[in-house]
């Protein structure tokens, strides 16, 4: 009860309460979560079921932070939130860009596997409802981080979105693979209001440092390739 009031303190904030039921295991390897909610002044908008989280708690004596899995049998977003108020004092950010950087932690973070089994998005959100499974692994040392991601849709049309990933800070190195499949009538060309909603497939491929990147990208739909090339950053 104890940790469970410290997490809602800390994750709650003006205009957004959050309330955890069925918290157990929170000093063992594995942790779980029956459910969590986070509202703002018009009730509930996001709902997590079945929280798992399996990990290594020795390595965190060696400066690491190892998790087998981590993973939700359930999440659901109803809505968008509403915005909460801005607080006294804050001012908007400044608009010049500025260089990209991996957080730098003071330990090693790596999840071997993470999941939501079924993502519920509803109507309001996007426009379109969809149910989604996501799911993918992500490790972060010293200024280096993989990360692969991949969304598939389980209600209708057969989505699938892959994405691998990799940088380094010091040698501001680059690795992308990107992969868009979709079925006709899929949530991509319905949301981007392509006549017909036809098939998509979407390709984008480099390696390289920042200040000479190349990346190959192409695009179909119907099967019909409609353009493809390079995008290049140069310093």
């Amino acid at each position: 009860g104890l940790i469970v009031r410290f997490l809602e303190r800390n994750l709650s904030s003006a205009g957004r309460e959050v309330q955890i039921r069925g918290f157990e295991g929170a000093l063992s390897s594995t942790a779980t979560l029956a459910e969590m909610t986070v509202a703002d002044d018009e009730g509930v908008w996001l709902t997590l079921r079945g929280a798992e989280l399996n990990w290594n708690r020795s390595a965190i004596l060696r400066g690491r932070v190892e998790v087998e899995a981590l993973a939700a049998e359930e999440l659901i977003v109803a809505r968008r939130p509403v915005p909460g108020p801005v607080p006294v004092g804050e001012t908007a950010p400044r608009p010049e860009a500025s260089g990209f950087r991996l957080p730098e932690l003071p330990v090693s973070i790596a999840v071997d596997r993470m999941e939501i089994s079924r993502v519920d998005i509803a109507e309001p959100v996007l426009g379109i409802g969809a149910e989604l499974r996501v799911f993918g692994s992500a490790r972060l040392a010293e200024g280096e981080g993989t990360a692969r991601l991949t969304v598939e849709r389980l209600d209708g049309p057969q989505d699938r979105i892959a994405l691998a990933g990799s940088f380094d800070n010091e040698t501001e190195e680059l690795a992308l693979d990107l992969s868009v499949r979709e079925d006709r009538g899929g949530l991509i060309g319905t949301l981007l209001g392509v006549p017909g909603a036809p098939a998509l497939a979407f390709d984008a491929e480099g390696t390289g440092p920042l200040s000479d990147y190349t990346a190959e990208i192409s695009l179909a739909s119907d099967g019909a390739e409609r353009f493809g090339g390079a995008i290049a950053l140069r310093s």
